[in-house]
């Protein structure tokens, strides 16, 4: 079973309202989901999803061990 947008757009949701200091950036987190997507969905849009993801350049260079 595939995925679908609601899925994605859940998912995109939760990391929007995450902050940037976690155990890897969230663009990182983000990236690999991507690919994810991408491989379960010819259609996934991966700028459509990374710009509901709303990555600041700020988050993407915070990262904080836990």
């Amino acid at each position: 079973m595939s995925m679908s947008r609601k899925h994605y757009v859940m998912i995109a949701e939760v990391i929007d309202g995450m902050s940037g200091k976690i155990l890897l950036s969230k663009r990182g987190l983000v990236n690999k989901l991507s690919q994810v997507f991408e491989a379960d969905n010819e259609r996934f849009d991966d700028e459509t999803f990374i710009k509901a993801c709303n990555i600041s350049n700020s988050e993407d260079k915070e990262v904080t061990h836990i």
